[in-house]
């Protein structure tokens, strides 16, 4: 839930939105930390994932469309926030199909898992390279 309360607080910022988002999205985030620790419940830490999934590709398609809206120049965070929002998509893919995993063969698991590594591996040389940049 770090990552998500992080994020969501990076678009918040971002966008301008209103200081009681901050608020909400805390809010959000304790619920989704108290839901993931009882064990008895029915929601599984699974659909906990995918909707706080969900609320980050939300909050970078937002900020997406907001740039595209403007005409501005795009900014050095464009990349960054393009690979957000798709590795959180496809994330959420991966959370729904891996109730399906046992059903997959081996070599099934194994390129999804492999996909999964790509994605993450693409997302973070965008960040480095973008942090590289504006080093310099």
């Amino acid at each position: 839930m770090g990552e998500f309360l992080l994020l969501t607080s990076l678009f918040i910022t971002k966008l301008d939105l209103p200081k009681y988002a901050f608020g909400i999205i805390s809010f959000a985030a304790l619920l989704f930390l108290i839901v993931n620790s009882i064990p008895k419940l029915i929601i599984n830490n699974d659909e906990v994932k995918v909707a706080s999934n969900i609320i980050i590709i939300c909050f970078a398609g937002f900020t997406l469309l907001q740039q595209i809206k403007t005409g501005k120049n795009l900014s050095r965070f464009t990349l960054i926030d393009a690979c957000i929002f798709f590795y959180y998509s496809v994330s959420v893919f991966f959370f729904i199909v891996q109730q399906q995993l046992k059903n997959l063969s081996e070599d099934n698991f194994y390129m999804i898992l492999g996909v999964n590594n790509v994605l993450s591996s693409i997302l973070y040389c965008s960040i480095i390279y973008t942090f590289l940049k504006l080093k310099k």
